[in-house]
This record gives structure tokens, sequence and C-alpha cells, in this order.
């Protein structure tokens, strides 16, 4: 009883530590939602500034790449996306920067001119830098 009384104490304390609030959940799923959307309409201006430097993106077919191979692949048309959705994210804020990201995404639409459509389950890693949320890690495990 002693453990559970002060895990309650505590939690309020945990949360505002680790910024772990609605409103910053809220503020990074917005961050999500934008850069799938981004990835749809292939505005590659707003997915500069959204992928941090040090990406590493691991696809559901096991291709791995860092930023430079990830943007040449979109520019290229290696994948073309015209669905990218998810659901049932849970959010995991490590401290106040770094966020981890968990959960179910369907998404549809070409690679190398050859028709996907896909549900998976992802993980990704949020970096907060400059008063923006990037993409520091992103992998997808189809189901």
């Amino acid at each position: 009883m002693k453990k559970i009384l002060l895990l309650v104490l505590l939690l309020p304390a945990w949360c505002a530590a680790t910024g772990q609030s609605p409103r910053r959940i809220q503020a990074i799923h917005a961050f999500e939602q934008a850069r799938y959307e981004a990835l749809v309409k292939r505005n590659f201006q707003a997915l500069e500034s959204m992928i941090a430097p040090e990406l590493v993106y691991t696809h559901s077919n096991g291709n791995l790449e860092d930023r430079q191979a990830y943007f040449a692949a979109l520019e290229q048309r290696t994948y073309v996306f015209s669905k990218f959705e998810s659901d049932s994210t849970l959010y995991r804020f490590l401290n106040r920067r770094t966020v981890a990201a968990t959960g179910i995404v369907r998404i549809a639409g070409t690679y190398r001119d050859n028709p996907f459509d896909i549900r998976g389950r992802f993980t990704a890693v949020y970096v907060r830098r400059k008063s923006r949320w990037q993409l520091h890690t992103w992998q997808t495990t189809k189901l």
C-alpha cells in the first residue's frame, strides 16, 4: 500500500519532469500528422525541417537509410506514399526534448513503381531542437 501511495504522490512530479502532459502529447502528435501529410504531398521543403541530420530510417522491407539516402529515395520516387496514417500511438517523453513513440501505421503507395498497402507497428524517436520537433529514428515492422 505504501508503494502505491508513493507512486500516486510522485507521478505528477515525474510527469512535470519529463514533460508528459496532454499539451505536449498533442504537440508531438500534431507534428507527426504534419510529417505524414508532407510525405503524401511530397512537400520536401516542409520535410527538410522535420528530419534530423542524423536520421536512421528503417523501412518495413528492411531498407535502412540515413537522411541523405532517405531524401534521395523520396526525390527519385523510389517511395511514393499515397497514404500514411497512424493510430493507437503511445508517446513516452524521455525528457523534455526526446519522445519515443510506438503505434500502428497504415502506409500505401508504390515502391519502385510496385504498389503496396501495409499495416505495421512502428517505433519513432523525435527530438526537439530550436523550438521544433524532428524525426530522429523510424522503424516499421509489417503486421
